[in-house]
């Protein structure tokens, strides 16, 4: 039997759980930047935009997570004032729950294209950017998995 026809799309259980996830996952993209934002978080192994390439100066950390957390408050709101109004529409109509997941996708997917212009754009931009390189935390597998013990215990 396929998947579809075990799954009752009509089924208010789908749409909140969808719902709700989609909201928390909007609420705390913003909270998580205005967190960001508001402390100036130093060039870290564990918070904030990471890559190769935002981690390997002080200026393109900066940039980078500048870059993604300014999209995160210019679409994040518009795309959560959007999933709540689907998700409320979608309980009083009993509309199927694939549109409270449309709109939860599509508040996740915008984040494709941000991470591809910083990691193309911020390349080309930096790319005579050599001279501060930070050295990594973690230097050998040995130290890496002593790191991770101490940070469990």
């Amino acid at each position: 039997m396929f998947l579809a026809e075990q799954m009752d799309v009509a089924n208010t259980a789908y749409i909140y759980t969808f719902g709700c996830v989609g909201i928390v996952f909007s609420v705390l993209l913003i909270v998580l930047g205005i967190i960001f934002m508001a402390r100036k978080v130093d060039l870290n192994y564990s918070f904030g935009y990471r890559s190769y390439f935002s981690l390997s100066t002080p200026k393109t950390w900066k940039w980078c997570n500048k870059v993604l957390f300014l999209s995160v408050f210019s679409l994040s709101p518009l795309f959560l004032i959007a999933h709540v109004v689907v998700f409320v529409l979608s309980l009083v109509h009993d509309w199927s729950f694939a549109w409270v997941v449309i709109t939860m996708a599509s508040g996740m997917v915008y984040l494709i294209p941000v991470t591809l212009f910083i990691e193309i754009y911020g390349r080309i931009k930096f790319k005579d950017l050599k001279a501060d390189r930070v050295e990594p935390l973690v230097e050998n597998e040995k130290s890496k998995r002593q790191d991770i013990d101490d940070f469990w215990d």
